[in-house]
């Protein structure tokens, strides 16, 4: 069980019992910087493919499968270079959450489920649920949801 608590403007707090039984309290501070870094994902990772890309001789349209239908009709099937690009904003918005947990927190994701008693490794449906839950709900403090800072209930 945890749960963040407002403790003053854009200072919060993640509550939770670790493995051992003990109460742990990590106060963290909203600030520009870390919701920049969440905001700067996309870019980030779209850039990081074009320079994948680039070295492997390639562009975007090499991804992208051209139909000439005759009379003047083309379609583009764009689906593989939207599962590429999506790899990589997967992949930068993995690394990024995880970076700004450590700055946060002193904690990288995989560390503090860890702390918390959870498994990391394991494909039961109720830890991936805990995993995302907790997740969405320190993202949406980082970046100021206003319903997330008024969330007091326990997880």
């Amino acid at each position: 069980m945890y749960e963040f608590t407002y403790v003053k403007e854009n200072t919060f707090k993640l509550i939770y019992t670790n493995k051992k039984g003990e109460k742990v309290e990590k106060e963290f501070v909203r600030n520009v910087e870390t919701a920049k870094k969440l905001q700067q994902i996309q870019a980030k990772a779209r850039l990081k493919m074009l320079l994948e890309l680039n070295k492997m001789g390639m562009t975007k349209e090499d991804l992208i499968i051209r139909k000439d239908l005759g009379k003047g009709q083309v379609i583009y099937d764009e689906t593989n270079f939207k599962e590429y690009e999506k790899g990589f904003i997967e992949l930068e918005a993995v690394n990024t959450v995880d970076e700004i947990f450590k700055d946060c927190l002193g904690l990288g994701i995989v560390e503090l489920l860890s702390d918390m008693g959870i498994d990391v490794n394991s494909t039961k449906q109720e830890d991936a649920k805990t995993v995302e839950v907790l997740t969405r709900k320190f993202v949406a403090i980082i970046t100021g949801n206003k319903e997330a800072e008024e969330e007091k209930q326990p997880s």
